[in-house]
């Protein structure tokens, strides 16, 4: 089963004025960047009827990027997602989706994501790997556009990254209710997930 994913979700992205340099690719190496928590985020949103929009965030998440600029077959990436960490500003909702009947967050303690390839396109490059989500395990391909720039500061050398993924719950069997869930009157069908990642060179 195939869930949607918009047209481009990564658009990486270097804006410092005065401290942005330029890179060029043709001395470069495979080069390994951690995500920085602090400066990330990982927001959710789906339709709810009784509130609107339920809205919440995940707060514990790692992961890195391998990039090989020369070589972008060789370049991977990886995000871990602790189900636990969900939050929102309805913390009874928030048990209820972490519970047995949503995400079962203490029987699949983590979301992952792992890719399998990169391709590079005439003006963007195109990731496929594998995301796990409730225990289920579902292909997922994306493109991101990438600017030839990354920035040095006093603290090192960063990737900025940002995007969207648009998910069907249903093909990870979330279900909200047997008799409910028939047209997603109560709960929506499509988890939208905004997500910005900053990440550092080792």
């Amino acid at each position: 089963m195939k869930f949607i994913v918009s047209r481009i979700v990564w658009c990486v992205f270097i804006l410092l004025i005065n401290q942005t340099q330029s890179v060029s690719y043709a001395g470069d190496i495979g080069k390994k960047y951690v995500i920085d928590q602090e400066e990330s985020y990982i927001e959710c949103r789906i339709k709810y009827s009784l509130i609107g929009m339920y809205k919440s965030n995940f707060k514990d998440f790692s992961g890195y990027m391998l990039f090989h600029p020369r070589e972008i077959e060789k370049s991977k990436v990886v995000l871990n997602i602790e189900t636990a960490s969900l939050k929102s500003k309805y913390s009874r909702l928030d048990k209820v989706v972490l519970s047995k009947r949503l995400l079962e967050a203490e029987k699949y303690p983590q979301l992952t994501f792992e890719s399998k390839s990169f391709k590079r396109e005439e003006d963007y490059f195109l990731v496929a790997g594998l995301i796990n989500i409730h225990g289920i395990e579902r292909e997922l391909e994306f493109p991101f556009a990438l600017k030839k720039f990354r920035y040095k500061n006093k603290e090192g050398e960063f990737l900025v990254a940002r995007g969207r993924w648009k998910i069907h719950r249903k093909d990870f069997e979330i279900l909200w209710s047997e008799v409910w869930d028939k047209g997603g009157i109560v709960v929506g069908n499509t988890v939208t997930i905004d997500w910005l990642m900053k990440a550092k060179l080792l």
